[in-house]
């Protein structure tokens, strides 16, 4: 290279000598020097992304490179121009590679220009930019499918760059390494306390219920049935379930003379039509009535259900529920045990009619009616109100215990499930199917929600969304003692990547006493908190709180317990459902919401119901305090941190949120 610019001329002279070693002769070269323009110089560079910061993306250090958890690297390259020209324009050209995503080809947009879009289809899959002044951004927007299914690899991406000063141009490149990401299949553990349930359903079939604007167009009545339905079968899942259905209008009606089991409730519901005015009075009373026919079940938890659609308007000499009815109503919750819910469905209707009804007879505390304005909404807001069954993703990022589990950032599905010695393995192509091998197929498989039910020998039921991972236990009717359920189960990404491992769920027979706080103000002393501890029984209990328990922050309810039993519940061990208390939580956030103390032998679990120990913990954030007497949870020091007491409490199962 030279550095005369086009046109211009230089001279350079050199005076040399040559001689034989006798004689010698000294003459002068005289070379002429046209300028020509240089193309500007770039220096190349490399740099690594990583499909582990895609969402869902699985943090790790494995993989035959693993140096960043970043989809975004920017950086500068040296641009220089041999006359020292500006640099005007850039250009960028795509690897030569061919690349997909998700089995899609990757085609490029904006080549020989500063910003270069690689795209699956019309989805953004990278972005990469670079200025006149050499600054470079890559932005790795969806994974890569990655040639090697057996780890985590890596591929080289090598960009062409170009630089022009105006009239010449130099060339250089720029390698971006795309770090591959793997699903990671750990064992899940789970404890499952069967509890029977007898269920009372008081719906409304007034005239209103046939309207059509229910869920795709069905009546009204039609969508409440639907979502009866799908709560009954929930409540199936935690044990044995009895029903009584009471409908009313003008009037009310017990269905049938005695309590059924779900099919004959699922049938009696498919033939009710709608007519007529509205009668919560009736409603009650009957419901009182029917509740005392035969066929419930012994040693189960009793739950109401009142469910209206509009105001009341008959009889005409009592519309509503007046302060008397109320309390004989309440008085009968509370003598049998009852927790009645009501629910308000669409715009019709006013809360203020409803909230008579809404009542825990069982601790017992008054509670609010919910209206649910929107039908689509109506199944999962009852669904709601069942107690956790077992449940849990094979997909997305879950914390179990100290690691991470998920199909990670490049996407996937749930490859096989093997149950009993049968498998059954999923293929998602064209809408999916399932193939079972190895043993008796006990299956059923929803095409259009992709699930696939398996029931086991001994009536309990797995429940796989198979694209989507989510999965749910539900328990047989009854069991003699304790049993391990089990499901192998085995994950794969988009580019062929899978892990597997298995999910086991210890079901035992015993039903575990609820046991409700009795709510101490944190003014009360300390005499007044030990004489009213809540005491453990020699069975399984159960300590629950609801929302309505906690104090305030800074001004702590306090509730004291003796006996708790720290072993799991599933080998006659106690628990704490915190389900209702705790606002907002998930597994993965428990730390924001609890605080351990251990002293004097005893542990105090501090407690802020919305999570408001994100910054630390923080007396003054405390609403709840919960003293266990006598009972150490880190064990001796061993566990010493907040995280692993609630860690060791979930895996026992002695823990229960939502």
């Amino acid at each position: 290279a030279q550095g005369l610019d086009d046109g211009e001329t230089g001279v350079d002279e050199f005076t040399y000598t040559v001689s034989d070693g006798d004689l010698s002769d000294t003459t002068t070269l005289t070379i002429n020097v046209e300028g020509d323009n240089d193309g500007p110089h770039i220096t190349s560079a490399t740099a690594n992304v990583s499909e582990e910061g895609l969402p869902d993306g699985l943090a790790d250090t494995v993989g035959t490179i693993d140096t960043t958890d970043a989809v975004t690297v920017s950086g500068n390259l040296t641009i220089t121009d041999p006359e020292g020209d500006s640099i005007v324009s850039v250009g960028l050209q795509p690897p030569a590679l061919a690349l997909s995503s998700g089995g899609v080809a990757v085609t490029w947009s904006g080549t020989g220009t500063d910003t270069l879009v690689g795209s699956a289809g019309s989805t953004p899959v990278m972005t990469l930019t670079l200025t006149t002044g050499g600054a470079y951004e890559f932005t790795l927007h969806r994974p890569l499918d990655h040639p090697d299914p057996t780890q985590e690899d890596a591929l080289a991406l090598q960009f062409g760059l170009s630089a022009s000063d105006g009239s010449a141009s130099g060339a250089g490149s720029l390698t971006i390494t795309v770090e591959d990401d793997a699903p990671h299949a750990v064992v899940n553990d789970h404890t499952l306390q069967l509890t029977n349930s007898n269920l009372l359903i008081v719906l409304d079939v007034s005239g209103s219920m046939g309207q059509n604007d229910g869920v795709g167009g069905q009546t009204r009545l039609q969508t409440a049935i639907q979502s009866i339905n799908t709560l009954m079968e929930r409540y199936d899942e935690l044990g044995g379930v009895a029903v009584r259905i009471v409908t009313f209008s003008s009037g009310a009606n017990a269905q049938g003379s005695q309590w059924t089991d779900i099919a004959t409730a699922q049938a009696q519901l498919a033939a009710l039509s709608a007519g007529g005015a509205t009668n919560y009075d009736a409603a009650l009373t009957t419901a009182q009535s029917a509740f005392g026919s035969t066929g419930s079940l012994g040693d189960a938890q009793n739950v109401a259900y009142f469910l209206s659609d509009g105001q009341p308007n008959r009889p005409s000499d009592s519309i509503g529920i007046n302060a008397a009815e109320e309390s004989q109503w309440t008085g009968f919750l509370e003598a049998n045990d009852i927790n009645a819910f009501a629910l308000g469905m669409g715009t019709g209707v006013n809360q203020s009619n409803l909230d008579p009804i809404a009542y825990d007879g069982v601790t017992p505390q008054n509670t609010d009616a919910v209206v649910v304005t929107d039908f689509a909404q109506l199944e999962s807001v009852l669904v709601g109100t069942v107690p956790a069954v077992v449940s849990g993703d094979l997909l997305r990022e879950t914390m179990v215990g100290a690691d991470v589990s998920g199909v990670g950032g490049d996407g996937g599905y749930v490859q096989q499930l093997t149950i009993e010695g049968t498998t059954y393995a999923y293929d998602p192509a064209a809408g999916g199917s399932i193939t079972v091998s190895g043993g008796p197929d006990r299956s059923g498989f929803d095409a259009s929600t992709q699930t696939l039910s398996v029931e086991t020998t001994v009536g309990g039921s797995f429940i796989v969304d198979m694209d989507d991972g989510a999965y749910r236990y539900g328990g047989p009717d009854s069991i003699s003692g304790s049993t391990l359920e089990r499901m192998d189960y085995s994950i794969v990404d988009r580019d062929g990547d899978n892990s597997a491992s298995y999910v086991e769920v210890t079901v035992t027979s015993s039903k575990a006493a609820v046991i409700s706080t009795k709510l101490l103000s944190s003014s009360e002393d300390a005499a007044d908190s030990m004489a009213e501890a809540l005491l453990g029984t020699s069975d399984a209990d159960v300590f629950a709180w609801d929302l309505s328990d906690r104090g305030s922050a800074g001004s702590p309810s306090e509730q004291h317990i003796q006996g708790f039993d720290t072993s799991s519940p599933a080998d006659g061990g106690d628990a704490l459902n915190l389900a209702d208390l705790l606002q907002g939580e998930n597994e993965e956030s428990l730390t924001d919401y609890l605080h351990f103390d251990v002293s004097a032998g005893d542990t105090v679990v501090q407690i802020s119901s919305e999570g408001q120990f994100s910054q630390g913990y923080d007396t003054t954030l405390v609403d709840q305090r919960i003293v266990l007497e006598g009972v150490d949870l880190s064990q001796g020091g061993s566990l010493h941190s907040d995280l692993q007491i609630i860690q060791d409490l979930l895996n026992k199962g002695s823990l229960i949120t939502d």
